[in-house]
C-alpha cells in the first residue's frame, strides 16, 4: 500500500469516527462493520420516522420493535400537498429502513418502500441523495442501473454481497474517494468502498510478503479489533465464564497484539531483539523482520498534548540512530503509535512528522476504540 492510500484511509477513518455521533450514520457504519454496534433506541412515546430508521439499523433482537415502528410508518401519508416532507425527503432514513427490510425476506413492506423510493428519486436533483435512493432499492432486492455518480455506494454494497460490478464502476469509485471531498454518511460509504477495493486487489503474497504488506496489516488493526472482547456481560451463562475487557494499558500489551497479527505472515519476525552494542549501550528493538531489513517500533501515546506527540517523534528519532546504522543489519523502520487518547484530529500531523525522520519509511497511528471505556472513565462520564 502506498503512503497516499494510507493517508486516504487514515483521513476517512478519522472522518467516520467523528460522523458516528449521528445515530443513523453510526448505524450505517456498524452495518458496514466499520464501527461497533449501536444501541437500539427504546420504544418511543410518540413514533417518528427517525426511530424506525434507527431500529432498522440496530438489527438482531430489536426486529420486533422495528416491525412495530414499520407498521406505524406504513400508515403515514407521504408526498401530501401542503404538508412538510419527512421520511420521503430523507434518503438516508429510507436506506436504513431498506437495510432493515433486507433481513426480512418477502416482507410486503418491500414493495411499499420501493414505490416511495422511486417517487422520491423522480423528484430529487442531488446526485448523492439519488444514490442513496438507488441503494434503498438495491438492498430490498430491486434491480438498479447504477449511475457513475453512485459508484461509491454501489461498490460499498458490493462489499456487503450485493451485485458483482464492472471494474469500470470500481475505478470510478476509487477516483472519487481519493478526492476526499465528503463527510458524514458519505465518508462511511467511501471508507467501505475503498476497503472493499483494496481487499479485491489481494496485495499480500503470503510467500513473498513486503514492507508494504507490513504497513497494510498494521493499518488494518482497527478492523482486526472488531471481535476483540470488551463485554459488559458474559457471552454465555456457563459456570465460571465472566465478562472480559481485554484492555491495552501499556506498550507491552500493544506489542502482544501486533505480534499476533504479524507473526502468521512474517515468520521470521522477532520481538525484543538485541542488536550489536554501540559503545556501552546495547539497543533492543520492539520487532525486527530480518528478511526485509526492517525494524518496527511501537510507541504508546498516553496524553493528548502537543508535548506528548513531540516526545513520540523524538523517541522514534532516537531509535533510528540506534537501530539503523552501519553496525546493524537493518536500514529502515516503520513506526506504530497506539493513541490511547483518541485524538484522531492530530493523527495526520503525527504521521507526517514521523515520516520525515531519516530511515522511517512509513508510520501508522491507531486510536484506542471509543467504545472501550475504562471504569474510571465511566464514572467521569456519569458525573458530567
Amino acid at each position: 500500500m502506498t503512503p497516499l492510500l494510507g493517508d486516504v484511509l487514515d483521513t476517512l477513518r478519522a472522518r467516520v469516527e467523528k460522523a458516528v455521533t449521528d445515530p443513523l450514520v453510526h448505524g450505517l457504519a456498524a452495518w458496514f462493520e466499520l464501527a461497533g454496534p449501536m444501541l437500539a433506541p427504546d420504544r418511543p412515546a410518540v413514533w417518528r420516522y427517525q426511530h424506525v430508521a434507527a431500529l432498522a439499523l440496530a438489527g438482531g433482537d430489536d426486529d420486533d420493535l422495528f416491525l412495530e415502528g414499520l407498521d406505524w410508518l406504513r400508515e403515514c401519508r407521504f408526498f401530501k400537498a401542503g404538508v412538510p416532507p419527512g421520511f420521503e425527503a430523507d434518503p438516508l432514513a429510507m436506506l436504513a429502513v431498506g437495510i432493515g427490510l433486507s433481513r426480512l425476506l418477502d416482507h410486503p413492506a418491500r414493495s411499499w418502500l420501493a414505490s416511495l423510493a422511486r417517487q422520491a428519486f423522480a423528484l430529487e436533483q442531488d446526485s448523492w441523495r439519488q444514490a442513496l435512493l438507488l441503494g434503498t432499492l438495491r438492498v430490498i432486492g430491486e434491480a438498479v442501473d447504477w449511475d457513475p455518480a453512485a459508484s461509491e455506494l454501489a461498490v460499498a454494497l458490493e462489499g456487503r454481497g450485493f451485485d458483482d460490478l464492472e471494474p469500470m464502476l470500481r475505478d470510478r469509485a476509487f477516483s472519487t474517494v481519493l478526492k476526499l471531498q465528503h463527510h458524514d454518511e458519505r465518508a462511511v460509504v467511501q471508507l467501505m468502498a475503498l476497503e472493499h477495493i483494496l481487499a479485491l486487489a489481494g496485495t499480500i503474497d503470503i510467500h513473498r510478503p513486503s514492507v508494504e504488506d507490513v504497513v497494510a496489516i498494521l493499518r488494518g488493526v482497527p478492523a482486526a479489533l472488531k471481535r476483540w472482547p470488551w463485554e459488559d456481560s458474559p457471552k454465555t451463562k456457563k459456570k465460571g465464564v465472566t465478562a472480559q475487557k481485554w484492555d491495552l494499558q501499556v506498550e507491552d500489551h500493544v506489542q502482544a497484539l501486533l505480534y499476533a497479527v504479524l507473526r502468521p505472515v512474517f515468520t521470521d519476525i522477532d520481538d525484543e531483539e538485541y542488536l550489536k552494542s554501540l559503545g556501552h549501550k546495547r539497543p533492543r528493538t520492539d520487532f525486527v523482520v530480518p528478511s526485509l531489513r526492517l525494524v518496527i517500533e511501537v510507541k504508546f501515546l498516553r496524553k493528548a498534548t502537543q508535548g506528548a506527540r513531540a516526545a513520540v517523534i523524538e523517541g522514534v528519532s532516537a531509535d533510528t540512530g540506534l537501530y539503523l546504522n552501519d553496525g546493524t543489519d537493518f536500514d529502515r523502520m516503520v513506526a506504530f503509535v497506539w493513541d490511547d487518547t483518541g485524538s484522531v484530529h492530530h493523527h495526520a500531523e503525527l504521521v507526517d512528522g514521523l515520516r520525515r525522520l531519516p530511515g522511517v519509511i512509513d508510520a501508522v497511528v491507531v486510536s484506542r476504540p471509543g467504545s472501550w471505556r475504562r471504569a474510571t472513565e465511566e464514572c467521569e462520564f456519569q458525573k458530567t
